[in-house]
C-alpha cells in the first residue's frame, strides 16, 4: 500500500463517525415561520415522512430546513414523522439520537418527542430509557394518521448527555478512551416502530 492510499484511508476513517450522517431531510425550508406552542406546530407542519410498524427511519433535524419553535426563549428545531394507528392498538416506538462523531466532535440531539392524534389532540405516552435512546409506549385512542413531533431540546445545549467509548488499539483493552457526548441543536434521530 503506498503513502497516498494510506492517507486516503486514514482520512476516510477519520470522517466516518459512529454512524453515517445520512438521513431523510426536508426538501425545502418550511415557509410558515416560527411556532410558539407545540400543538400548533404539529397541526400546521407537514410530516417529513411516514413510518410503518416494524420499520425504522433516520431523520435529520437540520438548521437550514427544519421548522422552529420558541420555548422558554430558546429557538429549537423539530421534525414530524407520520404513522397510521388503529383504534385501541398498542404502540412501542424507540427514538435514538445518533452521534455526529466526525473526528473528535461527539454530539447528538437531545430528542423530546410528542404525539398528536388525527384530531390534533395530544396522545399520552410512557417514556423510558436514556437521553440517547428512549422508548415510547401507549395505545392509539382511535384509527387514523398520527404525528410524532420530535424537538431537538436545547435546554442543556453543549452539556454532556453520555459518553462515547473506543480503543486506539483494538488488540489492547488498556488503550481505551472515553469522550463526552454533548447536546447539540441539530442532528440525526432514528425512529423505530417496534413490533
Amino acid at each position: 500500500m503506498n503513502i497516498k492510499s494510506i492517507v486516503m484511508l486514514s482520512t476516510l476513517l477519520l470522517l466516518s463517525g459512529c454512524v453515517s450522517m445520512m438521513g431523510n431531510t426536508r426538501n425545502k425550508s418550511e415557509s410558515i415561520g416560527t411556532f410558539h406552542d407545540i400543538s400548533t406546530a404539529a397541526r400546521d407542519t407537514s410530516p417529513i415522512l411516514e413510518i410503518s410498524k416494524d420499520d425504522f427511519k433516520n431523520i435529520n433535524i437540520d438548521k437550514d430546513v427544519s421548522p422552529t419553535i420558541i420555548r422558554e426563549d430558546r429557538v429549537e428545531y423539530f421534525e414530524i414523522v407520520e404513522l397510521t394507528g388503529k383504534e385501541n392498538s398498542d404502540f412501542s416506538l424507540t427514538i435514538a439520537s445518533l452521534c455526529d462523531c466526525i473526528g473528535f466532535r461527539k454530539w447528538a440531539v437531545l430528542a423530546e418527542p410528542f404525539m398528536f392524534g388525527p384530531d390534533g389532540s395530544p396522545v399520552e405516552m410512557k417514556k423510558g430509557g436514556t437521553p440517547e435512546a428512549q422508548t415510547l409506549t401507549g395505545s392509539f385512542p382511535k384509527s387514523g394518521a398520527y404525528k410524532l413531533l420530535i424537538i431537538a431540546n436545547t435546554k442543556y445545549l453543549d452539556q454532556q448527555m453520555g459518553n462515547i467509548h473506543g480503543y486506539w488499539d483494538y488488540s489492547n483493552s488498556a488503550s481505551g478512551f472515553t469522550l463526552p457526548l454533548r447536546v447539540h441543536q441539530t442532528g440525526l434521530v432514528q425512529v423505530v416502530w417496534n413490533k
